[in-house]
Order: C-alpha cells, then sequence, then structure tokens
C-alpha cells in the first residue's frame, strides 16, 4: 500500500472559499488519475479546526490491471 497526502494551508483553502465539497471534487479527480492508471484507492478529506485541510490517499500499490507495482520519481534509482 501506499500513502500519500494533499494538504492545503488556510490561504489556499481560503482560495475554494472554505468548502469542503470543493475539496471532495480535487479528491475525486486525484483519485480518477490513479484509477485510470490501474490502481485501487481510496481517499478520506479531513478538516481539523486548528490545522491544515488535507486529503489523505490510500493506494493499492499493485496493479489490478497487469500486476506491475507503483513507481514513483523516489522509488526510481
Amino acid at each position: 500500500m501506499l500513502h500519500e497526502s494533499f494538504g492545503l494551508k488556510d490561504d489556499d483553502f481560503a482560495e475554494i472559499n472554505y468548502d469542503l465539497l470543493i475539496l471532495d471534487q480535487i479528491a475525486k479527480e486525484c483519485f480518477q488519475v490513479y484509477f485510470s492508471k490501474g490502481f485501487q484507492v481510496v481517499y478520506a478529506v479531513h478538516n481539523p479546526i486548528d490545522d491544515e485541510k488535507h486529503i489523505h490517499f490510500v493506494v493499492n500499490s499493485v496493479s489490478y490491471k497487469n500486476g506491475k507495482k507503483w513507481q514513483s520519481r523516489s522509488d526510481r534509482t
């Protein structure tokens, strides 16, 4: 499994009018990137009161389409 997160600072969250539905839409669009490449993914949007708003992604690192492992820049040598 691969865990990634995407966070918004308060100024960035203000840019989307503090709208959690927009943050959820961003999550869904990111979800589609993983899924279109053949990787199953779940996400959760977190809205802590005193911290940055963020999305957690948990990705199955083995493709359901071809059995290959996820490769990120940090995985490559």
